[in-house]
């Protein structure tokens, strides 16, 4: 049976990128990563179960910014793909490269000659 170490890495926002790597490493050690992997299709059976409470402990445990914590409100008990997510949107989005390059996407988008106006403010959404 996998044991997590006895200290979690802790996540914030200048840890968030390294975090995910460790994170992703521990939990594929404790055959928890197909739980957690926003891309994997996997669900989890009875005989799961503990594996995926664990996962889920561990990425709780993981979060030390209250208001990372914060996010964890209303999102379905043991699921730790929710958590991942919820990480992921709170983190990325916040990064200073992520804002400068939605910034760049923004002032370079055009209108292509054969797009409708509508479909132009569509896609900018």
């Amino acid at each position: 049976m996998f044991r997590a170490p006895p200290t979690i890495p802790l996540v914030d926002q200048s840890s968030y990128l390294p975090w995910t790597y460790q994170m992703r490493s521990m939990l594929k050690l404790g055959e928890m990563w197909n739980f957690t992997d926003p891309t994997s299709s996997v669900r989890s059976s009875d005989s799961d179960e503990s594996r995926v409470q664990q996962a889920h402990f561990i990425l709780v445990s993981a979060i030390k910014d209250p208001k990372a914590q914060s996010i964890l409100v209303g999102l379905p008990d043991n699921d730790p793909r929710a958590v991942w997510n919820a990480l992921e949107r709170h983190y990325l989005r916040l990064t200073p490269a992520a804002a400068s390059a939605l910034k760049s996407q923004f002032w370079n988008r055009r209108q292509r000659t054969n797009e409708t106006i509508q479909e132009f403010v569509d896609d900018l959404e």
